[in-house]
């Protein structure tokens, strides 16, 4: 989503960041390589997963689970924002 806000911003002459911040959401690869640099949230991708196989084999064992898991994003202040 972040690209196509920038793509837009690009072609009707907006200036990230001075007229419009953008803050993209799971620090992909192109976060750190565009131009400015995308200011993102970053997920924690390995907890992500071990909680989801938790979950996965409790559920499977009949174990009951719970339904709502709080894990931190950390936000990765670039030049977009």
């Amino acid at each position: 989503m972040a690209a196509g806000v920038y793509k837009v911003a690009m072609r009707t002459g907006i200036n990230i960041p001075r007229e419009l911040s953008v803050v993209g959401y799971d620090d992909s690869f192109f976060s750190s390589t565009i131009e400015p640099p995308l200011t993102t949230m970053r997920q924690p991708m390995i907890a992500m997963g071990s909680e989801l196989a938790t979950t996965l084999v409790a559920l499977i064992e009949g174990r009951p689970v719970d339904p709502l898991t709080l894990l931190r994003a950390k936000l990765v202040v670039r030049a977009s924002a």
